[in-house]
């Protein structure tokens, strides 16, 4: 995801450190624990496609154990703990079953991952399981004239061929160009086409700006839209996908996509040509055949998130290293294959602990930063990252 530049206005923190200025989910930068619901918890956001702001810094964040997105009316008053002030999915800020206890509808969530906001602040969810994305029309905001904006009901659903009463993976069960099964991240690019890791189809799908219909266009990580097999069958290469979970666009509308199993961040020149896109660069392995795991200021372990910011420097949740890491980039198309800058590892590119081997509440915020990646919190760096509030 890609965000205007001074789309953040906390009150000042310790500009251009990696120690958190503020936490949304929890009291404080001491406590960790899932939440009793109400409008000021959360109960797991797995990583920073999980959160999205849109040009009228408005901020959703996708609470996935307590399947729905809260809806932050304005960043510039969050504070910590900030209560949201708008659900979807749920009825009421104190409810959390999945689908509301019953059948999926436009009302209704199932583990919620991946959120991304259009030009004109649509919403897009990857409604995880209930293998579909949904899009609701400016949730904050009543247009005259669009039917179904300004409410939590969703208004278009892709990958279940428009009918927002199924759920199943790859209906009929064979892939398609208008299925999904389990997805993952998506992201607008510049030209408000949507992308969509389409996690368990090891696949990411692209829809061309405006969805007049559900059909992808194009596919990544598969020869067509009727395979779906991890590395298409075989091993890494430059062509293929292992379990997806993250898309970003840059502001060239180059593509990036964490693919997760086989341990890199793949990136692909913009315009896609065909479908079975080649990748153009590889972040985390010395070559586009290797998928090692490991922990270094060029390796990664299980990335999970990927994004921008407005200058297009690369940030990449490396949840199996328990850090995010910064790439500086300065030409089109990127070139930094090194990290510049650690988060959650305090200032080393060699380490993996979790809280940096420190207990909770014993010693200073740079300890939790990594914590957005997989407990209840959501985490901002002020000025650091000045236009992402994604972890």
């Amino acid at each position: 995801m890609v965000l205007a530049a001074g789309a953040l206005a906390f009150p000042p923190g310790n500009a251009g450190d990696t120690v958190a200025d503020n936490v949304l989910g929890q009291p404080d930068f001491i406590h960790n624990v899932a939440n009793i619901p109400d409008a000021a918890s959360l109960n797991t956001v797995n990583d920073m496609s999980h959160v999205a702001i849109d040009k009228n810094r408005h901020v959703y964040v996708a609470d996935a154990n307590n399947n729905r997105i809260l809806g932050y009316a304005s960043i510039s008053a969050l504070t910590n703990g900030q209560p949201a002030t708008l659900v979807i999915g749920q009825p009421d800020f104190f409810s959390t079953t999945s689908n509301q206890g019953g059948a999926p509808s436009a009302n209704t969530l199932s583990q919620p991952a991946g959120l991304a906001v259009d030009s004109v602040n649509n919403l897009y969810v990857a409604d995880s399981s209930n293998n579909r994305v949904l899009v609701y029309l400016t949730p904050f905001t009543k247009n005259a004239g669009v039917p179904g904006s300004g409410d939590s009901t969703a208004d278009v659903v892709i990958g279940q061929g428009g009918d927002f009463t199924a759920a199943g993976c790859n209906p009929p069960g064979t892939p398609d160009a208008e299925t999904l099964c389990n997805p993952k991240g998506l992201t607008l690019d510049p030209s408000d086409n949507l992308w969509v890791a389409d996690q368990n189809n090891h696949r990411v799908l692209e829809y061309y700006s405006p969805l007049f219909n559900s059909a992808a266009n194009f596919v990544i990580g598969q020869p067509d839209f009727l395979h779906s097999n991890c590395n298409q069958g075989g091993g890494a290469s430059q062509s293929t996908l292992c379990n997806p979970t993250s898309v970003a666009a840059d502001s060239h509308s180059n593509i990036y996509v964490t693919d997760s199993s086989n341990n890199r961040v793949l990136e692909y020149n913009t315009p896609l040509s065909s479908n079975n896109q080649i990748a153009n660069h590889v972040w985390g392995q010395s070559g586009f055949t290797s998928g090692f795991c490991t922990v270094s200021q060029t390796g990664l372990c299980t990335p999970t998130g990927v994004g921008l910011d407005a200058s297009n420097n690369l940030y990449i949740a490396d949840a199996g290293n328990q850090r995010i890491l910064e790439y500086k980039e300065t030409t089109n198309p990127p070139s930094n294959l090194t990290a510049d800058l650690v988060f959650g590892q305090r200032t080393s590119f060699t380490t993996r602990t979790c809280n940096s081997g420190d207990v909770p509440g014993t010693t200073d915020p740079v300890t939790y930063a990594i914590r957005g990646m997989s407990s209840s919190t959501v985490l901002h760096w002020s000025r650091r990252i000045p236009t992402t509030i994604e972890f």
